[in-house]
């Protein structure tokens, strides 16, 4: 709050996470982007704050923010981009929470809603983001991956979205 009360310019901030399995044992480190241009250049890829470890300004320009009710997966994704319409974005460069990555997440489980949703997502932020060409590749490249088998997305799961996770983050030691 502290960050958001001293710089009037940001509409959001988050920060980094710790990735565990479904044991509670550290796998990964990832930090967000840090500054507003670098947030902004990777997140058309994938969701540049957050959502967990997100404080954001709940009236922008004299007029509440709100999440579109007709995105059906990943919500939290166009929300931030909204947002990085609206002022600047900021990550913290540190860990803020530990997430869980596992095959029987409800993220694994809306695997295909997600991939729809993301589909909608790039294509309704193309003309304010950089990188469409890529970001829609990559979300179709998933939409196809959430078509294949449950057995063969639960063996997979975990390795390829950590993967996602660093193309726009830094990953770091545990």
């Amino acid at each position: 709050m502290a960050f958001l009360d001293t710089n009037a310019e940001y509409v959001a901030c988050g920060g980094g996470y710790v990735v565990v399995d479904e044991h509670d044992r550290k796998r990964a480190m990832f930090l967000k982007p840090e500054n507003d241009a670098d947030i902004r250049a990777g997140a058309l890829v994938a969701n540049p704050i957050a959502n967990s470890a997100a404080v954001f300004r709940r009236v922008v320009n004299g007029k509440p923010v709100f999440y579109d009710n007709s995105i059906d997966g990943f919500a939290d994704w166009d929300f931030w981009l909204m947002m990085g319409r609206l002022g600047k974005l900021y990550n913290f460069p540190e860990p803020l929470f530990h997430y869980t990555l596992w095959g029987g997440s409800g993220s694994f489980k809306a695997s295909k809603r997600n991939a729809r949703a993301a589909l909608r997502i790039v294509r309704k932020h193309r003309n304010r983001y950089k990188g469409f060409v890529f970001a829609l590749m990559l979300a179709c490249l998933n939409y196809c991956y959430a078509s294949l088998p449950v057995p063969v997305r639960r063996v997979s799961y975990a390795s390829l979205s950590a993967m996602k996770k660093a193309l726009t983050g830094v990953r770091a030691e545990v």
